[in-house]
């Protein structure tokens, strides 16, 4: 599973966190699965949000992808979600 941004520069997905929590690394590609087709939905939404001022729809939106990083991620980028949903 890959750890490294295309940079290769700083981790942003801790597999062994995610296997840990999800049991096998079979559940973890599966969530991620399901999180990568809810982020190619719902970005889209996020920005048309924004874009409208419509910040109470782009928090929804963010806060229930923050959900899911806490799975996943590493800690920086889960500060990072959550820096983003505080500001909307």
């Amino acid at each position: 599973m890959p750890t490294k941004s295309n940079t290769g520069s700083a981790q942003r997905l801790d597999a062994d966190r995610g296997i840990g929590m999800m049991g096998s690394e079979a559940s973890l590609r599966k969530i991620l699965t399901t999180v990568a087709s809810s982020l190619a939905a719902d970005l889209p939404k996020v920005d048309a949000a924004l874009q409208s001022g419509d910040v109470a729809s782009a928090n929804r939106l963010l806060h229930a992808f923050k959900g899911y990083m806490p799975i996943m991620a590493c800690d920086a980028l889960v500060a990072q979600v959550t820096q983003v949903e505080q500001l909307s």
